[in-house]
């Protein structure tokens, strides 16, 4: 087996203390309202389970089916509705300090702006920054579903989608070591304020992205169908299980997972870069 670099050392330990109970953080489990298609699905020549196929041994779904798919639906016409324009609240949101003040009002101000566009908005409309709070759907399972996660994470993938479609990352990207340097450096920067369980999440999924990053890739520009995202997502955590410590089973909800992956694949491709951001100036 090959040597681990530093940040999967660092993941493997956080994971050995419990961090893998934070890929769940609440959320539960689901399909895409759209995975009904049961074809087999061809991208870039690799051949893709039926979209209805359950996770690999080692991984389960967490959570309430229908509950999930309704909230995530609500985000993604959210973001197929919403012009993605360079704005400083954009980048608070995608590149800002998640858990800081300018973060939350940033979110809460971008749906604000764009409330035509928001399913089921609020009236009257909550105080500021209200629109950045959980605000939790309960499922059959009595399980919170925070709203918030998915508008954010859905924002992010439209971001990318919009600014930076042609994104990729390359096994020689993520294996080089400046760039795994200025990953590092900018995300202890970034992530300083975050949430325990969102810290934890996210360097899980940057340890996933670095292992997997041409399915990362392919999960990313998949981003219109996202029962194949899904599919991916179980192959992504089923490859790249040095990155879970050999905890098993691994309880995820595959939709919200998406989100964390496409969001690390961002963080990757921006060090890769050598950038602060993808989004350009105003």
């Amino acid at each position: 087996m090959k040597s681990l670099s530093g940040r999967e050392e660092i993941v493997l330990k956080l994971v050995r203390l419990g961090a893998i109970a934070f890929l769940t953080s609440s959320l539960v489990s689901a399909q895409a309202s759209s995975a009904g298609v049961q074809q087999e699905v061809v991208v870039e020549g690799e051949r893709l389970p039926d979209l209805k196929a359950p996770p690999p041994p080692g991984i389960k779904k967490q959570g309430n089916t229908l509950a999930v798919a309704q909230v995530d639906d609500q985000s993604q016409i959210f973001q197929r509705c919403v012009k993605f324009k360079p704005s400083d609240s954009l980048r608070n949101i995608v590149d800002g300090q998640p858990n800081s003040p300018q973060h939350e009002y940033s979110l809460d101000r971008f749906i604000r702006v764009n409330v035509a566009c928001y399913p089921s908005a609020q009236q009257p409309a909550p105080e500021e920054p209200g629109y950045s709070y959980c605000r939790a759907v309960i499922g059959n399972d009595r399980l919170p579903i925070c709203r918030s996660y998915y508008d954010r994470g859905a924002i992010i993938a439209g971001a990318l989608a919009h600014f930076a479609p042609d994104a990729v990352l390359t096994p020689s990207d993520v294996a080089n070591r400046e760039v795994q340097k200025r990953l590092d450096e900018r995300e202890a920067k970034r992530l300083a304020l975050a949430l325990p369980a969102d810290k934890a999440r996210m360097q899980i999924a940057e340890c996933l992205v670095m292992s997997q990053p041409e399915d990362t890739t392919r999960l990313v520009r998949a981003h219109e169908t996202p029962a194949l995202q899904v599919q991916y997502v179980y192959r992504i955590l089923d490859r790249g299980k040095v990155c879970l410590g050999g905890i098993t089973p691994v309880r995820i909800e595959p939709l919200y997972f998406r989100y964390v992956l496409s969001e690390a694949f961002y963080r990757w491709v921006v060090a890769a870069k050598g950038v602060d951001t993808l989004i350009p100036v105003s």
